[in-house]
Order: C-alpha cells, then sequence, then structure tokens
C-alpha cells in the first residue's frame, strides 16, 4: 500500500494537473 505521504502528495498533484487544465480551457 501507498504511504500517507505518497497519497497526499498524488491528491495535492492531481488537484494542480486538473486546475491548470481547467485554466488552459478557459483562454
Amino acid at each position: 500500500m501507498k504511504t500517507l505521504i505518497e497519497t497526499e502528495l498524488y491528491f495535492v498533484f492531481n488537484n494542480i494537473y486538473h486546475i491548470f487544465y481547467y485554466i488552459i480551457l478557459t483562454l
């Protein structure tokens, strides 16, 4: 299983990726 830190980082980067993707789509 993944460690808690790896899981936290995964969600953080996943959220950042979606935010940037949304910004690119709205330009």
